[in-house]
């Protein structure tokens, strides 16, 4: 328990401020948003929420702006891997981009919606069963892609990288978690619109504060200024 705390302290303390804030503000506003809007939607039947302020929906503003953090998030990782030539940051971006790919292309939602077309009678339970699927590949991929360098990386480079590995763990809760028992909700419900908002929602933070973290600890420890300042060529 001492060490969760720890973790979740060094996390805190590693996160670029006021970047931090603003991201999360924003967030806080899109979130809002949708709920307002999901809130009259309910309420008035035929009702519907403009794409653009629905975060639930791939099209809309909030999930383009996950899109820069992600790229925040890559950029910083292959800036340290030219840094410092260690291959769990060169690692680390190529599974930031695959999730960015899967986030951006809706891979898993398609993967799903193909293969539960051969099941007509429970379409929505083989689609959500089918995604789970994909998006469980795709984590295999990517743990592969982690594990291949974890026996030769420096331990202060793991454990500068511990706290994003909590945040993502967080964003998975979010992103796979939620989103699987919302696919069992009852549509146009309450519970399915606070599922959403945890799910979608959820995203948005966590993403913000993986693209903070990035942005301050990483960043911080891996600038060509750092670089300099410690002896360490950067070209």
């Amino acid at each position: 328990m001492t060490k969760t705390f720890t973790l979740i302290h060094r996390t805190y303390g590693g996160l670029r401020k006021p970047f931090v804030f603003w991201l999360l503000l924003i967030d806080v506003i899109f979130i809002l948003t949708t709920g307002i809007l999901g809130i009259q939607a309910l309420r008035q039947p035929g009702f519907e929420t403009p794409v653009l302020l629905d975060i639930s929906r791939d099209e809309s503003i909030g999930e383009f702006f996950n899109f820069l953090k992600w790229a925040v998030v890559i950029g910083v990782m292959f800036m340290a891997y030219q840094a410092r030539g260690h291959a769990m940051f060169l690692s680390l971006s190529i599974v930031f981009l695959l999730i960015l790919a899967d986030d951006s292309l809706q891979l898993h939602e398609y993967i799903g919606a193909v293969l539960s077309r051969a099941f007509p009678e429970n379409r929505e339970l083989y689609q959500t069963l089918f995604e789970l699927v994909a998006f469980a590949g795709l984590g295999i991929i990517c743990l592969i892609l982690i594990l291949i360098p974890w026996r030769r990386t420096p331990r202060d480079v793991k454990t500068l990288l511990a706290p994003m590995a909590l945040l993502f763990v967080g964003l998975v809760f979010c992103g796979v978690g939620l989103d699987m028992v919302h696919g069992f909700a009852p549509r146009q419900s309450l519970i399915s619109g606070i599922l959403l908002i945890g799910e979608d929602g959820g995203e948005l933070v966590f993403t913000s504060l993986l693209a903070a973290y990035a942005a301050g600890n990483v960043w911080d420890s891996y600038s060509p200024q750092e670089m300099a300042n410690t002896g360490y060529r950067t070209s």
